[in-house]
């Protein structure tokens, strides 16, 4: 019975609109409240309607415009609107722009709010224009700047593993789809020894990037600075000889590593994947046995094994056109034999950097052959960084939001201030006369 009649949803709706109504009485009452104890020098012209869009629904109601004279111009006000805080054309309430950009803060993508808030019937456009109108990069300063030195991560008995790599995504920008090159780097000091065994979580995990068109290169030592800054401003105590890299082999995250001479971590899933591809491309040749020893070897960080087991198998598959995936398996091996070394040591404890880009980066996206404007897609992944560097930013942005607020209320109480100034003195200066001045909204002759 409450299935086919759509008992749960009848509910809930019925209480939306109870809402909805509430919040009309109430922003209606406040209205005529306000035009009880209007001004004088406000003119009612009539009431006219406004909508506003809150989280748990849309809401309708009516409210008086007023018109005053200033320097013998008619101007135009609500003092309802300017009570409740809503600008000129403003539709969607401060609360649920705040309420969108913590979601898309704490990983939502707008599929999700759009089904968080179905009652408050907004389109991907409208969430679109919430995320461009926010200026995340000039919040996320104000953030880092306000962290101070007892704030900071003591790394002084402490291991710093920076964890380094890059993705590309297609961006629109003036219309005109472009391909971006987006670099990640992420910093932790080891596994959480508090945390679960079976759900390992990273202590004092911190995150960086930068975003460049494809083809711009980026020189390593600028980019090396840049990442030693960001540490900087989350960590102390730092010693140089306790940082480790990890990444997947490419050659500007080997050379960012010999540039201070830090040891390296290459990361195991770009290893094994190399591996994998040989036997799959082989499986008439090299056995399962042959694929264990070369991943004891690996594991032993003997290098010299590895690629004395792929040189084997590349004698037994002489003859297979998948020799040639052997042979990238060997360069990449020659390659990293610095991050292949390091299996054995005991500060060495694996890479997450493609799980960090696929949660930063692509998840942002969908998953899918989206294209994000530029400016958006900026904005969520300093709203996803902020997150990951426990930066509450947006809390910077409601300061600035309530601070507009409190201005246009302060604005008409200086308005309001200077008409009555203004008609006290002309009062004064025609004392004896014949004057003129407001009484309730009505112009009154008073004759001596």
């Amino acid at each position: 019975m409450f299935l086919t009649e759509n008992y749960y949803d009848k509910k809930i709706a019925n209480k939306f609109l109870e809402y909805e109504q509430d919040i009309k009485n109430e922003f209606e009452s406040l209205d005529e409240k306000l035009f009880r104890s209007k001004p004088d020098f406000l003119f009612s012209i009539g009431k006219f309607n406004r909508t506003v869009i809150t989280p748990y629904g849309v809401v309708c109601f009516k409210r008086r415009k007023y018109r005053y004279l200033e320097h013998n111009t008619w101007k135009y006000l609500f003092l309802l609107d300017n009570e409740i805080g809503l600008k000129a054309y403003q539709r969607i309430t401060t609360e649920l722009k705040l309420k969108i950009l913590s979601n898309i803060n704490d990983g939502k993508r707008q599929k999700d709010i759009l089904d968080m808030y179905s009652n408050a019937n907004i389109s991907r456009m409208s969430i679109s224009n919430i995320i461009n109108e926010f200026k995340s990069n000039s919040y996320y300063r104000i953030a880092k700047n306000n962290i101070f030195e007892k704030d900071k991560i003591d790394l002084e008995s402490k291991f710093l593993y920076i964890q380094l790599d890059e993705t590309f995504l297609n961006l629109k920008r003036n219309n005109k789809a472009s391909k971006y090159k987006i670099r990640l780097a992420t910093f932790h000091t080891g596994y959480d020894k508090k945390a679960n065994f079976n759900r390992p979580k990273l202590e004092n995990k911190r995150a960086f990037y930068i975003k460049v068109a494809s083809k711009t290169p980026i020189s390593t030592e600028k980019y090396l600075d840049l990442v030693l800054k960001e540490i900087n401003i989350f960590y102390k105590n730092i010693n140089f000889k306790k940082i480790i890299v990890c990444g997947d082999g490419a050659s500007w995250i080997r050379k960012f590593a010999e540039f201070y001479k830090f040891p390296y971590i290459l990361d195991k899933f770009h290893l094994i994947r190399y591996f994998k591809g040989c036997l799959f491309s082989n499986r008439k040749y090299v056995t399962w046995e042959m694929f264990k020893d070369l991943l004891s070897s690996y594991f032993n960080g003997n290098c010299a094994e590895i690629i004395s087991h792929l040189k084997k198998w590349l004698i037994v598959t002489i003859d297979s056109n998948g020799n040639d995936k052997i042979k990238e398996a060997i360069k990449y091996v020659e390659n990293n034999k610095d991050g292949i070394h390091s299996q054995e040591l005991n500060w060495n404890i694996g890479c997450s950097i493609e799980s960090d880009i696929s949660h930063m980066v692509k998840s942002a996206l969908g998953y899918g052959a989206k294209v994000y404007c530029n400016n958006n897609f900026k904005t969520i992944m300093d709203l996803r960084i902020a997150k990951v560097n426990e930066i509450d930013i947006l809390k910077y942005y409601e300061a600035d939001l309530l601070a507009e607020t409190a201005e246009q209320q302060a604005k008409f109480k200086r308005l309001r201030y200077i008409h009555w100034s203004k008609m006290k003195s002309d009062y004064q200066s025609r004392k004896g006369k014949n004057r003129v001045f407001l009484l309730d909204s009505i112009p009154v002759l008073l004759i001596r």
